[in-house]
């Protein structure tokens, strides 16, 4: 894996640092990660820590949808923390706020499991 994607295990939840760009590329690499994940482990939650990210596009968005969807059939879930404000009107933009677990730091994420 690249710079893009950084990877630490924690109590029961999968915690996936991202980081730069967001881009239509990035997305299929990230979530080709992110499935390989699942498949080594089905026990876990993901976390996607976003504090790094400098952009984020519509793809990213269904990407994360997607990856959603998937840990939902394994009654797991995904959260997303430390968004920025460009991640955030994104997210309103295409009326997906409402659909994530967003939490403001990966703390308060974690507390929640």
């Amino acid at each position: 894996m690249d710079d893009t994607i950084k990877i630490k295990k924690t109590k029961g939840v999968i915690i996936i640092y991202l980081s730069g760009r967001l881009d239509l590329n990035s997305s299929h690499f990230i979530e080709m990660g992110i499935k390989d994940i699942l498949k080594d482990d089905k026990s876990s939650h993901i976390l996607l820590n976003l504090a790094n990210v400098d952009f984020i596009v519509s793809s990213t968005l269904h990407m994360f949808m997607t990856i959603k969807n998937e840990l939902k059939k394994m009654n797991k879930n995904l959260m997303l923390c430390n968004i920025n404000e460009q991640v955030e009107n994104v997210l309103k933009v295409v009326d997906l706020i409402n659909t994530f677990e967003i939490y403001s730091t990966e703390e308060e994420a974690l507390a929640v499991i």
